[in-house]
């Protein structure tokens, strides 16, 4: 595993996959170019809420999963869904000032293709220190 460190966040990534710098966002692929881990992070003049992340989240009428979730210093939710072709899992975090979101997606026939590896480097997500 291979540690990227961000402004105000630090996850772990599998030494397979490549980290890329993106104007709003890191982006995290693997050697097999299937699917896109894509992590943002937003600083709140004050602590980040629960009703700050479903505002910030959206309409998730369509969405097939729906669960709550804790991760180190971060918690809120994650939901799976599918648009068209596309699968996709999206994560709103939140600690303290931090909010982050983050994507994954690939094509609907490669869900399971890197969902464990995902699962794994969103579990090793940390607030910087």
């Amino acid at each position: 595993m291979t540690e990227y460190v961000s402004a105000w966040w630090v996850l772990e990534i599998p030494k397979h996959w490549y980290a890329r710098d993106d104007a709003e966002c890191v982006t995290f692929v693997p050697d097999t170019n299937i699917g896109a881990l894509q992590i943002s992070a937003y600083k709140k003049g004050g602590e980040v809420t629960d009703e700050d992340l479903i505002e910030f989240s959206g309409d998730l009428s369509g969405c097939t999963e729906h669960k709550r979730l804790k991760i180190y210093e971060f918690s809120g939710f994650t939901v799976i869904y599918s648009e068209g072709e596309t699968y996709w899992k999206r994560w709103w975090l939140r600690s303290g000032e931090i909010m982050i979101f983050a994507t994954y997606n690939c094509d609907l026939k490669e869900a399971n293709r890197h969902a464990d590896e995902v699962e794994s480097i969103i579990s090793t997500l940390k607030e910087k220190k």
